[in-house]
């Protein structure tokens, strides 16, 4: 959820970020002569904005391994959880899809690599993907239909700091720049018929340390930790930007304290990190598509302000040649409108072979699943009945009440409030979307 403009709801976050330990970088705070408080204001919104993505994605890992409370429960780390139903919104995930059941892993790599290994996967037409994601957020690697075809196999993931072999024949090698990475699983399901045969899919999906799956003795593993961990930056774009860091006191190993500063160095950094907040808030909002906002470290390319902006709308979202995601914010509508959605003939979302697409509904600001008066959540290439204009256009129909019996088959049910947020997702999107010369349509209010 993204977070609010207010100050105050941002201090964990902020806080979380200067407590960490970024990378070993030879900096010390410069003295207060040396930096004006204009420069200290805009270190800490650029700090802010760095922050966002890396300490969200810490918040779903302590959620995951260390909250019971949490609907992102797993237990621990190196544990596969499998959710063998579609969401719905008793579930309080932020954009979660309703085509496929997650299958969610949080993996710790300190101590060893781990081997994941994914079942053959039928019918041969069923899309499936396991997504890992470094927990700075960047994509590392998409093991699934588009990569390795339909009969899956193993990947051996691999942290930054083992030394020992890995034997060949073992399986994929993913290399990680943290300790700890994000698995995410996402296998289709046709119909509600159909979940009970993704679900043995699921149960076919396995996980042992390297040194199990080579009948060694295993690695011990290392302690848990309660802050965040360590992220190697060592690129020279991102030692610069600690280098930046270090003037206001953001060091390694450091805690970042307001405390003894002058009245003047306090007010700039609130008013830098209060300005970082409405960056991050302006760029969530203003997103319509996925492409330069999520996806690998080279893909992002030191944007950090398009890589919050991923992390705020879908945090773990796909990289564009998996999935590109569009949509928009429509936080001016008012209760009781009705918009219509039209692609016109052979514009329907374009898509390889093996892919699909959809449409899902979510509310303003949670952006989360609504329950409504039919209960569709989203509508997509698998709905039943989708009906096609007489010069084959396909209108969707985005209200709270329904278009008419005639038209209900084509009706994604809108909050009754008003505001709401809508995403379209294409699995495995042809080159004409990931290179943007297929535009996806605009709701028109209907008058």
């Amino acid at each position: 959820m993204p977070m609010t403009s207010r100050f105050a709801k941002s201090a964990s976050l902020f806080s979380a970020f200067v407590f960490s330990v970024l990378s070993l970088v030879d900096a010390t705070r410069a003295a207060p002569s040396d930096i004006t408080p204009a420069e200290v204001q805009q270190i800490a919104r650029e700090a802010y904005v760095y922050a966002y993505s890396p300490v969200y994605a810490y918040r779903f890992l302590q959620d995951g391994v260390f909250n019971e409370k949490s609907v992102s429960y797993i237990g621990e780390f190196n544990k596969i959880r499998n959710y063998q139903r579609l969401n719905t919104p008793e579930d309080t995930m932020f954009t979660p899809n309703v085509d496929t059941p997650y299958t969610r892993v949080w993996l710790d790599l300190r101590a060893e690599p781990v081997v994941v290994t994914l079942p053959k996967i039928t019918p041969e037409n069923r899309y499936y993907v396991l997504q890992a994601t470094s927990l700075d957020h960047y994509n590392l690697d998409f093991a699934g239909t588009r990569t390795i075809g339909q009969d899956g196999g193993s990947i051996v993931y691999v942290g930054p700091r083992y030394s020992g072999p890995i034997p060949n024949g073992v399986g994929r090698v993913v290399v990680s720049p943290t300790d700890f990475v994000y698995l995410q699983g996402r296998i289709l399901v046709f119909n509600p018929d159909d979940m009970k045969n993704v679900v043995a899919l699921q149960d076919g999906i396995t996980l042992r340390s390297l040194s199990e799956a080579l009948g060694q003795l295993r690695a011990k593993a290392a302690e848990k930790f309660y802050l965040l961990p360590y992220i190697s930056l060592h690129a020279p774009e991102e030692r610069q930007l600690l280098q930046g860091f270090a003037k206001i006191g953001i060091v390694p190993g450091m805690p970042f304290l307001l405390e003894g500063r002058s009245v003047e160095e306090k007010n700039a950094i609130e008013a830098g990190v209060k300005e970082g907040i409405d960056d991050v808030n302006k760029a969530i909002a203003g997103a319509t598509s996925s492409k330069g906002l999520l996806g690998s470290k080279e893909e992002i390319n030191f944007n950090y302000l398009n890589r919050a902006a991923g992390v705020g709308a879908g945090i773990f979202g796909n990289s564009p040649a998996e999935a590109m995601y569009v949509g928009a914010t429509m936080d001016k509508a008012k209760a009781g409108d009705k918009y219509v959605l039209t692609f016109p003939a052979g514009h329907l979302p374009p898509i390889e072979k093996g892919g699909f697409w959809s449409a899902t509904m979510y509310n303003l600001p949670q952006r989360q699943l609504i329950h409504n008066p039919i209960e569709r959540y989203s509508i997509g290439d698998r709905s039943p009945g989708l009906l096609h204009g007489v010069d084959g256009s396909v209108s969707l129909y985005l209200q709270p009440s329904s278009p008419g019996k005639d038209k209900e088959a084509n009706w994604l049910p809108t909050p009754p409030e008003g505001p709401f947020f809508y995403v379209i997702r294409l699995y495995l999107p042809a080159a004409s979307v990931q290179d943007g010369t297929w535009k996806a349509p605009k709701p028109v209010l209907v008058q």
